[in-house]
């Protein structure tokens, strides 16, 4: 009977550090989470097409790895890169100058006032804008 008592709180003790090192794990590494979600979203969605690869037609596994990031990194990488380059001008641009916002924020709330009833920005909001 000791026996059996020893061995069910030695598996009790050692869930408990596996519990403990997950939540450390998943503590630190917080950070990477959005990363690793999306690596087995590409996983799951060109899984498929590699086993098609690698099994029917016999290619190389670690060759068609690579080309499946190589072609992974066209397809979504570099039109993100692209996109990002375009929009970033524009964006360091309403930045640098609040004033064109609060002007277009303060047109479309005298445009909408007269629907609502309710002035949606005011001068006050303006200054809690360009803080």
């Amino acid at each position: 009977m000791p026996d059996l008592f020893n061995s069910q709180l030695r598996q009790l003790f050692i869930l408990c550090i596996i519990l403990l090192m997950g939540i450390l794990l998943t503590t630190t590494l917080y950070t990477f989470l959005p990363g690793l979600l999306g690596s087995i979203t590409l996983y799951i969605l060109t899984k498929k097409q590699y086993i098609r690869l690698t099994i029917k037609k016999r290619w190389n596994a670690g060759f068609t790895a690579i080309l499946f990031i190589i072609v992974l990194i066209i397809l979504i990488a570099i039109p993100l890169f692209f996109s990002f380059q375009l929009v970033l001008p524009r964006l360091n641009h309403l930045i640098d100058h609040p004033k064109e916002i609060i002007s277009r924020l303060e047109l479309v709330s005298k445009k909408i006032e007269p629907y609502f009833g309710k002035k949606l920005f005011t001068p006050g909001k303006a200054s809690e804008i360009t803080k």
